[in-house]
């Protein structure tokens, strides 16, 4: 990720000015800050939630009167998918099936996020609304080797 900041001006030291008399700083045009690129690295941990905040203490803005900079807060938002909703860890699916499936049994193949095919076999009846759950199938924890549930 790269991030725009502002810092003091070194040639004017944020005063706007030079020492000739009502010269402007061309490196600050008089503003005594000046803006700074730099690239920082984020490291998503695992189970990381959506609106969880990331801070960088001292990587923000700074003020021309202060010595201190700003924070800069990164907030996570995620996307939602178009095949699986997602509530704490657990990821949830819906899928319909015929009719002949829901009194005769089936089985059912789910394509998980990571490309592998989960097989459900079931016999007997379905009801409408019914639910399976799929152990340690859904997004992981900050825990390592632990699963949310499909």
């Amino acid at each position: 990720m790269i991030t725009q900041s502002q810092r003091v001006c070194d040639k004017c030291n944020g005063q706007g000015k030079l020492n000739v008399k009502n010269s402007k700083c061309n490196m600050c045009a008089g503003r005594g800050l000046i803006n700074e690129k730099k690239e920082i690295r984020i490291e998503l941990k695992r189970g990381m939630k959506h609106g969880e905040k990331i801070i960088f203490k001292g990587e923000g803005n700074q003020e021309i009167d202060l010595d201190e900079y700003g924070d800069l807060i990164i907030i996570i938002k995620c996307k939602p998918h178009n095949v699986f909703t997602k509530k704490n860890n657990d990821l949830y699916i819906k899928k319909k099936i015929f009719l002949t499936e829901a009194l005769c049994g089936s089985k059912i193949i789910i394509n998980h996020l990571d490309d592998r095919e989960l097989f459900i076999e079931y016999s007997g009846i379905i009801n409408p609304g019914e639910r399976f759950i799929i152990k340690n199938e859904g997004m992981p924890k900050a825990e390592p080797g632990e699963f949310g549930d499909l």
